[in-house]
């Protein structure tokens, strides 16, 4: 922040941020998706974009296969333990 001293003399102000000359990085292409998706009028689509999936009723719907990974991680008794640095082998 500038004194008041300096703003009398109408000296310019430092720009907010360390960061404010560099430019944008180009848009993500997966996260473009989203707006696509929200850009198209179809009464059809569906988002398999970023986020989680719902269902009609707006409620998050989990994956059969994401249940199944993770009845198999719960029921797999994992004894939370770090692999060997060699790995299993």
């Amino acid at each position: 922040m500038l004194s008041r001293t300096a703003l009398r003399l109408g000296r310019r102000a430092r720009p907010l941020s360390a960061w404010a000359g560099v430019p944008a990085a180009p848009a993500d292409p997966i996260v473009g998706l989203n707006q696509t998706f929200a850009d198209d009028p179809s009464t059809t689509k569906v988002l398999l974009g970023v986020g989680a999936y719902r269902d009609d009723a707006g409620k998050p719907y989990v994956l059969p296969s994401i249940r199944e990974a993770e009845s198999r991680v719960v029921n797999g008794n994992p004894n939370h333990e770090y692999a060997a640095i060699t790995g299993d082998a």
